[in-house]
């Protein structure tokens, strides 16, 4: 009877070790989760801000190109002007052509300007579209596995306290 004790005794004690062990493997997979939660929400918070550099970027574009058109009206507006005087005044005329000739290369040159600049628009935005489904692909992957690790880890603080209620 008193080995049946001894070894009743020794069998608990043995669980009991098994269950600590358990325990502290645990504990230290809901560490290294913690962590790497923290990192995902770091990563996160990074392109994030990325995100927001990259449309102020866009804003600022669309606003020089908003200018470049203000000009480009305006000396579309100038050079209608002139053509206007040139058949007032002969003697003026190879005045006015000289400076018809200067605002038309200003024209020309604005207007190449702006197909340069609606081709380069058009390509930052695609690439930004781009960009900004990858990283939301990316952010919904994070989120993913950082819910993943969320519910991982609450599960085993859930084994662990059922483990300690046993």
């Amino acid at each position: 009877m008193e080995q049946e004790l001894l070894k009743a005794r020794d069998e608990l004690y043995k669980e009991k070790e098994s269950k600590e062990e358990d325990k502290s493997m645990k504990q230290a997979k809901i560490l290294s989760l913690s962590y790497e939660l923290d990192l995902a929400k770091g990563q996160l918070d990074l392109r994030i801000n990325e995100n927001q550099r990259k449309d102020q970027e866009l804003l600022e574009t669309k606003q020089e190109l908003r200018k470049i058109r203000t000009d480009y009206a305006a000396n579309c507006e100038k050079q209608r002007l002139m053509d206007s005087q040139f058949g007032n005044a002969t003697d003026e005329a190879d005045k006015l052509r000289l400076e018809m000739n200067m605002m038309k290369k200003l024209i020309d040159s604005q207007e190449q300007q702006l197909v340069e600049l609606n081709d380069i628009m058009e390509k930052q935005e695609i690439q930004n579209q781009q960009k900004i489904r990858e990283m939301t692909s990316q952010l919904n992957d994070s989120i993913a596995m950082a819910l993943t690790r969320d519910r991982r880890v609450k599960e085993l603080e859930s084994i662990i306290i059922s483990s300690q209620l046993q």
